[in-house]
C-alpha cells in the first residue's frame, strides 16, 4: 500500500512541468559585464599578447631542457654499462684466477711481480 501522498502520476507531472520550465528559462544572450567589455577586452589582449611573448621566448629552454635530458639518458647508460663491465669483469677474473676472487694472493698486492697460479 502506497504511503506517500503523491502518486506516481502525480510525481511524473510535477517533474516534467519543473523541467519544461527550467528549459524555458534558460537564456541563451552574450555575457553582460556591466559596461565594462570594453575594459575586459583589452585585459585579454593584453594577457594574449604577454602568452605569445612568452612562448616566443620559450625557444632556448625547450633546446637547453631536450640537452639535459640527452644528457641524462647518456649518465643512464654510463652507470648500467659500467655496472655490466664490473660484473663481467668478476666474472672473467674468477674463471682466469680461479675462486680466490677476494683472498690477498690473487691480488698480489705484498709481492706484485710474484704470479699468481
Amino acid at each position: 500500500m502506497n504511503t506517500h501522498p503523491m502518486s506516481r502520476i502525480t510525481r511524473l507531472a510535477v517533474t516534467l512541468l519543473l523541467g519544461i520550465l527550467l528549459l524555458t528559462s534558460v537564456s541563451c544572450s552574450a555575457p553582460d559585464f556591466g559596461g565594462r567589455a570594453e575594459e575586459n577586452a583589452a585585459a585579454i589582449e593584453k594577457l594574449e599578447s604577454r602568452f605569445n611573448e612568452l612562448e616566443n621566448g620559450l625557444g632556448g629552454v625547450v633546446f637547453w631542457q631536450a640537452l639535459a635530458a640527452v644528457f641524462f639518458v647518456l649518465a643512464v647508460f654510463a652507470l648500467v654499462g659500467g655496472a655490466a663491465l664490473g660484473s663481467r669483469a668478476r666474472r672473467d677474473h674468477t674463471r682466469f684466477f680461479g675462486g680466490a676472487a677476494n683472498s690477498d694472493d690473487s691480488r698480489n698486492l705484498d709481492h706484485p711481480n710474484k704470479p699468481t697460479a
